[in-house]
């Protein structure tokens, strides 16, 4: 340890000779790879227009369906942009849709969507449950299990996957905690659940004593980390599944209620701009545990300069991870301190166990 500080150091040295001799010389590398080990090769947030983007806080696994009552919970819990869905794709199962309900517009009456205040937009989804489940927005064609030799349809969680790429959706790996071993298997896997309220109420709620031996939330953090150490781009999303701000059941503690969400940083309020940012994976997933919702940890912008990450107005204490480990802490985090061979990084605003909103991970790779 003692040798490897050194290196590093002597490392820093060097390099800061060797700027401010190009800088003599009136040539100044770039900062990041005159001083770091590590450089940022991939930046979910480096197109975001911080000063004019839309934050549309959105909804990616609920079963609100195409109920109207439900849906308006969502809206006036200031849901920008909304999914009619629920279970899909198992003709087995009664509960199952046996169509795509999209366009919202042949399903939910132009009247209600009209009197929506926060609602700006709708947009495909399901949950795919032939399988493993596979949450997949934005696809815009109806998939369904095989339930036989000579039918269509997908016969693996894989080929379920692949199809909802093919129709235009990004595959969410769904509550990953009943299959930890699945997602190392799969290939082009958009994202996975992070935080789903369904777990901290069989946690916390049911006193399922499977929930209080191994908390499901951490473990979900935890196989994130390590997708994210062979693919930097997995992304990570939170979600309310049965959980959201229309259920009224009693007994059910107002911070497991609505406590998942996702925010996604668009460039307009407008359909294909919330379909690219999700594509470039300019969100965050946030633990939403407050007793009143929406006052969880924030920040103002992100941005790879001067040789650093840098988090910009957070409203609680930030903390870096890379390789599953805490790499850094406060709002600054210098590249040059990170180990060669690093990944991936990504930062924590809030306390653990409390209120947290995870960036997506910076992409790292070796400075030339």
């Amino acid at each position: 340890m003692l040798r490897r500080r050194g290196t590093r150091s002597l490392v820093r040295g060097i390099g800061a000779l060797a700027t401010a001799w190009l800088a003599a010389c009136g040539t100044t590398p770039p900062p990041d790879e005159a001083v770091a080990g590590v450089v940022v090769v991939d930046d979910p947030y480096g197109s975001v227009s911080w000063s004019t983007a839309w934050w549309a806080k959105i909804q990616l696994h609920d079963h609100a369906g195409v109920d109207t009552l439900r849906l308006r919970a969502y809206d006036v819990a200031g849901y920008g942009a909304l999914a009619p869905m629920t279970y899909s794709g198992f003709d087995s199962l009664p509960y199952s849709w046996r169509e795509r309900r999209w366009p919202e517009a042949g399903w939910i009456p132009g009247t209600f969507r009209s009197g929506l205040t926060s609602v700006k937009l709708w947009f495909p989804n399901a949950e795919e449950v032939g399988f493993a489940h596979i949450l997949s927005p934005f696809a815009v064609a109806y998939l369904r299990r095989s339930l036989g030799a000579d039918e269509p349809g997908y016969r693996s969680t894989q080929e379920c996957l692949d199809m909802v790429s093919a129709a235009g959706g990004f595959p969410i790996l769904a509550h990953a905690w009943t299959v930890p071993k699945l997602p190392r298997q799969l290939r082009g896997l958009y994202g996975m659940e992070v935080y789903n309220a369904f777990a901290e109420y069989r946690r916390i709620v049911a006193r399922d004593s499977a929930f209080i031996a191994v908390d499901a939330n951490a473990q979900l953090v935890a196989i994130w980390d390590t997708l994210l150490s062979l693919n930097p781009r997995t992304r990570g999303v939170a979600v309310n599944d049965h959980y959201g701000p229309d259920n009224r059941s009693s007994g059910l503690p107002s911070s497991i209620r609505d406590s998942g969400k996702t925010l996604v940083i668009a460039d307009g309020v407008d359909f294909e701009s919330l379909r690219l940012a999700i594509a470039r994976g300019s969100l965050f997933a946030v633990r939403d545990l407050g007793l009143t919702k929406d006052v969880f940890p924030r920040l103002d912008s992100l941005r790879v300069q001067g040789g650093a990450i840098e988090v910009f107005g957070p409203t609680g204490p930030v903390r870096w991870i890379g390789a599953g480990q805490v790499v850094g802490t406060g709002a600054r985090l210098p590249l040059g301190d990170l180990a060669p061979g690093l990944k991936y990084v990504r930062a924590e605003v809030g306390t653990w166990p409390g209120s947290v909103l995870y960036t997506q991970a910076f992409g790292l790779g070796p400075a030339q």
